[in-house]
């Protein structure tokens, strides 16, 4: 061990050029992955945040079935799903209750105690009197949790004048604007299925709901578990026939680019790693074919084949290592140009991603193992007649 090192300090000048280019070799691969969990892992963490970017927009109105509600219930892609009848019946003229204040247009949307929209806003499961209003639309009716608003139901029967039924609702809460940032509330579904009965001349008030199992929507509220899982819910709704479109494209562009980024980690991966193997073996063969008569003489002092190689392995260790602590600290010093790429993709300033450590200690290990594997071997190359032909120098 002790000639292996003043070995390397005696050739620095090689031993410095061997180091460079194992570096090369092992650096490309620690970088790339640096900038793929970096990149890719903090814009999907961010995305994540924003409940909204999980959701599937179903385009245009259809006939959806209660079976049809089990079956899109039922595939893994799927986190979260309500029916939601015909957008006509869906914005209606609000207003805060006993006032004279203003009426806007209110789009009411269903929900329920699983809806990812809801999480930690709500004690208690809604009823069938209550809402909960977005930021925007409790700003706009001047309304705060625990008051109420005035849904201004109004239908028009043929050659007759026009009826009107207040419906007040009770607003169990307003959901803060990162949450929904439209002008809605959210009621029950059998709540809005009963102002649809009674917009639509099926019943006489609107509590008067029929039995679920009949009836028949016009729309979804559909929401993948992930983020990630998005776009295979959107691929599948395609393929049962609905018109659809995610809230961001932003997840297509997130999938495309870890796809791409981990197909070329993949690339690089396997050429570095041929490379280095290449490599590293054929720079301990000449380093030991360019030190026969150093092996001789070790010969002559009594070192047997075992400790002779005990040379090549201290030091194709030793340089591996070192190449090791030079792509992993290239790594180190590329965070900050990486955090720099990652937070013009953000939506807010955010933590970057780091990549975990056991990966790449894993990677030093195995690389520092094949480097003194190589030296083995290499020493294990020379024969007996060789050591014998560079003692004699001829």
């Amino acid at each position: 061990m002790r000639f292996a090192m003043a070995d390397l300090i005696h050739d620095r000048f090689l031993t410095i050029i061997g180091i460079v280019l194992l570096a090369a070799l092992i650096a490309p691969p620690v970088v790339l992955h640096t900038l793929r969990v970096g990149l890719v892992e903090t814009w999907a963490q961010d995305l994540s945040r924003d409940i909204r970017n999980r959701e599937v927009v179903i385009v245009g109105e259809n006939k959806i079935s209660q079976d049809d509600l089990v079956q899109i219930g039922d595939w893994p892609e799927t986190g979260f799903v309500i029916p939601e009848p015909s957008f006509f019946v869906s914005t209606q003229r609000a207003r805060k209750a006993e006032a004279r204040g203003v009426a806007i247009d209110l789009n009411l949307r269903t929900t329920d105690a699983r809806d990812p929209v809801m999480q930690g806003m709500l004690q208690m499961p809604l009823g069938p009197t209550e809402t909960v209003l977005s930021a925007r639309a409790a700003q706009r009716l001047e309304i705060t949790a625990g008051d109420s608003v005035t849904i201004l139901l109004a239908r028009t029967p043929t050659g007759a004048s026009p009826e009107r039924v207040p419906v007040t609702l009770r607003v169990a809460a307003v959901l803060p604007p990162e949450r929904w940032a439209g002008t809605d509330g959210f009621v029950q579904a059998e709540t809005l299925l009963g102002f649809r009965e009674w917009l639509t001349f099926a019943s006489e008030t609107p509590d008067d709901i029929p039995p679920l199992d009949v009836v028949t929507w016009q729309s979804l509220r559909v929401y993948a578990p992930e983020v990630s899982q998005a776009t295979a819910l959107r691929d599948k709704l395609d393929q049962l026939g609905f018109e659809t479109r995610l809230m961001t494209d932003q997840v297509d562009r997130i999938l495309k680019l870890e796809t791409g980024l981990r197909q070329i980690f993949t690339i690089v991966l396997i050429l570095s790693a041929t490379a280095f193997v290449i490599t590293t073996c054929l720079l301990q063969w000449l380093s030991v074919v360019r030190k026969k008569r150093d092996f001789a003489l070790m010969s002559v002092i009594g070192m047997n084949a075992s400790d002779r190689a005990v040379f090549p392995l201290v030091q194709g260790s030793l340089m591996t290592a070192c190449a090791c602590a030079i792509a992993l600290f290239l790594a180190a010093a590329a965070q900050a140009p990486i955090e720099t790429i990652v937070q013009g993709y953000l939506t807010t300033p955010t933590d970057i991603q780091t990549p975990d450590a056991l990966p790449f200690a894993l990677g030093a290990i195995v690389a520092i193992t094949l480097g003194a594997v190589a030296g083995i071997g290499a020493a294990f190359t020379l024969r007996l007649d060789d050591i014998s032909t560079a003692l004699r120098g001829d």
